[in-house]
């Protein structure tokens, strides 16, 4: 999670990013919810917060009227009912103080649709504007991109960083305290070639970038081709989330999402720091 829309006064120290946070974890609770215009409703059930109030795991859940079939025994035929207030569920284990939100997902409770919920239920609960970025599993990803033939087209949205600043000027070439300059909160990098061996991933720009994309600074886009001469496309937030798997018996466990969600989080921190060490010896 990034503050997005205040990150500018937290440079210039007008606001300071432990008291957002906090404002952050004070007005989230389990009677938030949001109407969709399908006429359905996501809503925060059963939230439990830690002494701190910076931890917070719950259920997000998707509320709707819905047409369900059950059988008719007697007539042995099915019979479609609409069914009030019909519920799918996921589970979310968020440390606002790490700025990482975990989470399972469902049929109808897509990661996109809840990162946008949490964004949205921020803005309008705190007004603070944050934007959330996918963790990249960058190995998955990496192998990915070195399947294709060629990659002809990259495509980088990033934000400004929390903290980090050095590193994020390091990696993309840019000073946050030039993009203070624009208030702009979120731009894109693209960088095209239509020579026939394609963009050089090898280069050290492009290796500074897709670092960037596994810290957590940016998602990226690639295209190109494969072996057969035949269009791809590879998106780190949909291609290779950061991502572990967890049997259906325990997806609705509180406890167990958190277990998970805290080794983790272990694992960010340490390919971090690694990754931050490899910049330092460039």
């Amino acid at each position: 999670m990034n503050i997005n829309e205040q990150i500018y006064e937290v440079y210039r120290e007008e606001k300071n990013i432990t008291d957002l946070l906090r404002t952050i974890a004070e007005s989230i609770s389990h009677n938030v919810s949001i109407s969709m215009e399908d006429g359905s409703e996501l809503r925060l059930f059963n939230v439990d917060q830690s002494e701190s109030l910076m931890q917070i795991s719950g259920f997000l859940g998707d509320i709707r009227t819905e047409e369900r079939a059950t059988f008719d025994v007697e007539h042995q035929t099915a019979i479609d009912q609409a069914v009030e207030n019909a519920l799918e569920y996921v589970t979310f284990f968020f440390d606002i103080e790490q700025e990482i939100l975990a989470f399972t997902t469902s049929v109808k409770l897509s990661r996109k649709k809840i990162l946008n919920f949490f964004e949205n239920v921020i803005k309008e609960k705190s007004d603070i504007g944050v934007a959330f970025m996918m963790y990249t599993d960058i190995e998955d990803f990496s192998y990915k991109i070195k399947s294709m033939e060629k990659v002809t087209t990259a495509q980088f949205k990033l934000v400004p960083p929390n903290g980090d600043k050095e590193d994020f000027e390091a990696l993309y070439k840019i000073a946050p305290k030039f993009l203070e300059e624009t208030e702009a909160t979120n731009f894109k990098q693209e960088f095209s070639t239509r020579k026939k061996a394609g963009i050089n991933l090898e280069s050290n720009l492009m290796e500074s970038y897709i670092e960037g994309v596994g810290l957590g600074y940016a998602q990226v886009t690639m295209k190109g081709k494969d072996d057969s001469g035949e269009s791809v496309e590879v998106k780190s937030e949909s291609d290779s989330p950061l991502k572990v798997i967890v049997s259906t018996a325990l997806s609705h466990s509180k406890p167990a999402i958190k277990e998970q969600a805290m080794e983790m989080f272990s694992t960010i921190r340490v390919k971090s720091a690694a990754a931050r060490e490899r910049l330092k010896r460039k």
